[in-house]
């Protein structure tokens, strides 16, 4: 293989050329490129079939809004089928964990209030994410399931 800039000798794999250093745009780094682009499409269209349903929304919203939200969430979020759907089964579970640790950080002098400023700026994530209708997983707390 030759280089496209200065015509010398390539080996085999390299991304640059020795003797310019051009980038080699070589077939093989084309295919690896659209592999990504094809698998980082897939997944956000797949996020985008999860998007919230009627009052799933409204719910996900109000389930952020200290615990009475929750609560109101919980008694007015099942659907015709007495379900909760995905899109909401995350969100109660990210406020519920939220609420949960920023009740037990309370009680613990400066860490736990230093600790509450992250879990905070943790709501407020999931909070824009609920108003944006995405499903969103917390961050540190997204692999806790409570509601399955």
């Amino acid at each position: 293989m030759k280089c496209n800039n200065c015509g010398a000798e390539l080996a085999e794999g390299s991304a640059f050329c020795t003797s310019c250093g051009t980038p080699v745009q070589n077939n093989q780094m084309q295919a690896t490129n659209s592999q990504v682009n094809q698998q980082t499409n897939s997944n956000y269209n797949n996020m985008e079939s999860e998007a919230p349903q009627g009052s799933d929304q409204a719910m996900g919203i109000i389930s952020y809004i200290s615990w009475i939200g929750f609560i109101v969430a919980i008694a007015a979020g099942k659907n015709g089928n007495n379900e909760y759907s995905k899109y909401l089964k995350r969100h109660l579970n990210n406020s519920l964990i939220l609420n949960l640790f920023s009740l037990l950080f309370m009680f613990i002098p400066v860490i736990g209030w230093i600790c509450n400023i992250v879990v905070f700026v943790i709501w407020l994530l999931c909070f824009i994410n609920s108003i944006m209708g995405k499903y969103y997983a917390a961050p540190l707390f997204g692999k806790i399931e409570i509601f399955k």
